[in-house]
């Protein structure tokens, strides 16, 4: 059986056949060479490249062509640092130019100056091939100071074993992965802690911090398949322990049940770890029948049928029921041609995909969707034309929108792609200019000139603008922050930014806590956090704000004092609020590990939840998760079932916790079924339904019959809008979004409805601008109120049409004028009829001071019943002559 690697690597089996044929037959060695030339160039991988040069000069002493192969090499480098180091090693090694060499390894040095990775390999090279141990040090330096500062936990165990294996240093190299480790800790992430623990272990052969990182992970690992079966491999390999190991997998299975994506990562374990095909076959064609409509899945089992297996006729089933699913998007076409061609090599597929993902792109007028398919066409096709128009697309749809971050996003794939700077550079003008006064738009025109044409002045300069621009709260003040320390490791201006931000007095809890998170990550002043981090405290009201202030003092400071002090807050603002006493319950287990404390809370939460099924069930998943009380979860939701009656949107929470919960799936397609029946069923309920059909037992065909009732059961124009939400953000079934948008749009009889309906239909993915043009201009025809002719005046604005946005103000100010000049009118009626009174009074008492003293009070007094009359008014003149008037 052809093994996965022969399959992948054509271009290594040429150059190994080719050495072999060199002393016999040099003609044929050449031979095979030029083919493995060929395949390298037409793929445009690097390494491949380098290869070939080895290749070239090894087996048959072309220096002359390795040269070529290694120019090659260095042009598809990508401005990647590693690779660029590979290609300076080649030029060295290879060809002995040590002048190529060195300009390459200066740019490597250049490229890598933010990426900790590529300054450990440029350290490396300048050591072994040039001697420079001033220049290696210098380099390894600035990776310190990077890792100090990642949030990455892949990069900072990668960056580790490169220490150990280029250089030697397994001081850094702890350093790194104990950093690694804590972040780990910090995210909850068992795979994170299972990648820490094998490389604890193999890198630096510590058994002791390797057991303590894979009992922590085992341990936040219990309840998820796919997690605890990724984490059966570490077991094996950084502890040894193959019984462990086994019973990990075996529990990761039972876990999985009917979910496609853990009993792939099964699949691919009991092969990797233990070489037991049965076991690992059983498990795919299980993930297989319950892959349903996923992309995702099909495409893994794809993929788990090829490696280790090779059975292609499987495989290209899977990739051709995934193809040629309904609802499938441009990121979901543009992964299946990927997959063609990375597993079969069949260019005429993966074409056919990519076609129909441009085709959905255009009809969404959808960037990052041209962004996927240029970048397909070129790295895997090799179409430089195709990929090109692509981008072009992107550029236009770009400018139709005036979004500066997609037109940055377009000037660095043209930059990266194509090496077309002047491009680049026409792009990342216009995104300056689109962006105006946003904060935002600027910092990210900052990024492209620095990152894409390494332009630091007009970078410098876009930051400036955006802190000026940028409002006291705003994220763009923490963004800009970020980046005058990544870009320019400038602190000072990166701490004006910080101050501004904590600024005021307005921000909300949440700004507060950002910008604290933000004096940690850029300029790790705890000192400013802290400050930060007090004064967000001392604002927080609500439960939520107390609980998040609580998760930073633990994560960021390991303050458990503070945090326990705003969990005790928390819990005594969320009083009735069993959602707030749900969360408090989580927060006391998992940050402060007090489960007594947290079994209190979910016992009043419960207790508040009453007659609230959701609630009730709610709570059933805090007893089943937090503390496997099987039987106190099961009590819940019987409660939850009574309290359901015959609401719809309560009885599907309760099935989803039956079968969520205790797999009872009679009990839950029972309960299902009641839904669809019951007397108060609405749009909402039944796309819940559809919901959990398709999720709790991939039955389309129920889902889909849900689906067309919701279409017909309602006339409110928030409902369908709400179930547009819910198929785009939830089931990515972009073609029913667009059914509910119609049926919304066409029975709204409020602007407000009408101008979400353009909201909805101009935001990704739908991107449907012309839609949002016909929403806004019924909406414009309604509106009458400031508040609507303003959103409507921003929403044109977004639209590039700057005329109607102006219309649209000049109305919103019209209406602003007439509520003043009534309000002025009663003002004055008030006012003539208090002095009128203060003569009368003043007659009758004969003091003329009253007088004054009448006139004085009168004045506010006619001001505030003026304002209470003219409200009165307004709000009771009829729509139609408003909106006359208005015109």
């Amino acid at each position: 059986m052809r093994s996965f690697d022969e399959h992948k690597d054509p271009v290594r089996d040429c150059i190994d056949k080719a050495r072999q044929a060199a002393k016999e037959s040099p003609d044929t060695a050449r031979a095979l060479m030029v083919d493995a030339e060929a395949t390298a160039t037409a793929k445009g991988i690097a390494t491949d490249l380098v290869s070939c040069a080895e290749g070239w000069k090894e087996a048959l002493g072309d220096n002359e062509r390795a040269c070529a192969c290694l120019e090659k090499a260095e042009a598809s480098a990508d401005e990647y640092a590693p690779v660029m180091v590979l290609c300076a090693e080649g030029w060295r090694n290879v060809v002995d130019d040590r002048g190529r060499s060195r300009a390459c390894l200066e740019r490597a040095e250049t490229v890598a100056r933010r990426d900790a990775r590529g300054l450990i390999a440029c350290a490396d090279a300048w050591k072994n091939i040039f001697a420079d141990t001033e220049k290696s040090r210098a380099c390894l330096d600035k990776a310190d100071s990077l890792a100090r500062k990642s949030s990455i936990v892949l990069e900072l165990t990668i960056c580790s074993k490169d220490l150990i294996i280029r250089l030697g240093d397994r001081e850094r190299s702890r350093d790194y992965l104990a950093r690694a480790t804590a972040l780990s800790v910090a995210k909850n992430s068992a795979m994170e802690l299972a990648w820490c623990a094998k490389d604890w272990s193999e890198s630096l052969n510590d058994g002791e911090q390797a057991r303590e990182c894979m009992d922590k992970a085992l341990a936040l690992a219990k309840d998820d398949a796919e997690n605890l079966a990724w984490c059966a491999a570490s077991v094996r390999s950084a502890l040894g322990d193959a019984d462990r190991a086994r019973a990990c997998l075996i529990e990761a299975e039972s876990l999985a049940k009917n979910d496609a994506q853990p009993l792939a990562a099964c699949a691919t374990q009991w092969m990797d770890v233990f070489d037991e095909p049965e076991r690992a076959r059983a498990c795919l064609e299980k993930a297989e029948a319950n892959a349903g409509s996923s992309v995702t899945d099909l495409l893994r089992c794809a993929e788990g049928w090829m490696n280790p297996f090779d059975e292609s006729e499987k495989a290209r089933a899977c990739l051709e029921t995934a193809e040629a699913l309904p609802t499938n998007s441009t990121s979901d076409l543009v992964q299946c041609a990927d997959d063609w061609m990375e597993l079969f090599d069949e260019r005429e597929k993966a074409r056919k995909c990519l076609e129909k993902a441009e085709a959905l792109a255009v009809a969404a007028s959808d960037v990052w969707g041209f962004d996927w398919c240029a970048t397909s066409w070129k790295r895997q096709l090799h179409d430089d034309n195709k990929a090109r128009a692509c981008l072009d697309k992107a550029v236009s749809v770009s400018l139709a929108k005036n979004c500066p971050s997609d037109l940055v996003t377009c000037a660095r794939n043209f930059a990266l792609l194509f090496k077309d700077m002047r491009r680049a550079r026409e792009l990342l003008e216009n995104a300056e200019t689109v962006a105006g006064s946003d904060a935002n738009g600027l910092a990210r025109c900052a990024e492209g000139w620095e990152n894409v044409l390494e332009e630091s002045e007009r970078a410098r300069a876009c930051l400036g603008k955006a802190r000026v621009v940028a409002a006291t709260g705003d994220n763009g003040l923490t963004r800009c922050a970020d980046l005058w320390v990544e870009l320019f490791g400038d602190r000072d201006e990166a701490r004006a930014c910080l101050k501004k931000a904590g600024a005021g007095t307005r921000q909300d809890v949440w700004s507060l806590v950002d910008c604290g998170y933000h004096w940690q990550k850029s300029l790790e002043d705890a000192d400013g956090a802290r400050a930060c981090l007090k004064k967000a405290q001392a604002k927080a009201k609500a439960a939520w704000e107390l609980t998040l202030c609580a998760e930073e003092w633990k994560i960021g400071f390991g303050d458990l004092d503070s945090a326990r002090v705003c969990l005790e807050k928390g819990e005594a603002a969320a009083k009735n609020d069993a959602s707030s006493l749900l969360d408090c319950a989580e927060h006391w287990n998992r940050l402060l590990g007090n489960r007594e404390r947290a079994r209190t809370c979910l016992g009043k939460a419960e207790e508040v939840a009453k007659n609230d099924a959701s609630r009730l069930a709610a709570c059933a998943r805090g007893w089943k998760n937090l503390f496997d009380d099987r039987e106190r979860a099961r009590a819940c939701l019987s409660k939850a079932e009574l309290a359901a009656k015959d609401d719809a949107s309560q009885l599907v929470a309760c099935a989803r916790g039956w079968k969520e919960l205790f797999d009872d799936d009679e009990r839950a397609r029972t309960l299902l079924s009641g839904a669809e029946a019951a007397t108060k069923v609405g749009a909402r309920a039944l796309v819940a339904c559809a919901s959990a059909w398709e999720m709790l037992f991939h039955d389309d065909e129920r889902a889909s019959a849900c689906l067309d009732r919701a279409e017909v059961v309602t006339d409110d124009a928030g409902q369908f809008l709400w179930c547009a939400s819910i198929m785009i953000s939830s089931r990515d079934n972009y073609e029913r979004a667009r059914v509910f948008l119609i049926k919304a749009e066409a029975v709204a009889k409020e602007a407000p409805d009408l101008i979400r309906c353009a909201d909805r239909w101009m935001g990704p993915p739908l991107n449907d601008n012309d839609a949002a043009r016909a929403c806004l201009r019924k909406a414009e025809t309604m509106a009458c109120e400031t508040a609507e002719l303003d959103e409507c005046a921003s929403l044109w604005k977004k639209l590039g049409d700057n005329a109607k946005a102006r219309t649209c103000r000049w109305r919103a100010r019209k209406g602003d004028v007439a509520f003043i000049a009534i309000w002025i009118g009663f003002f004055l009626l008030f006012a003539w009829g208090a002095q009128h009174v203060a003569g009368l009074i003043t007659h009758a008492l004969g003091r003329p001071w009253v007088y004054w003293v009448c006139t004085v009070v009168a004045i506010p007094v006619s001001l505030v019943l003026g304002r209470l009359c003219t409200r009165w008014v307004i709000t009771r003149i009829p729509k139609s002559i408003k909106t006359r008037y208005m015109k």
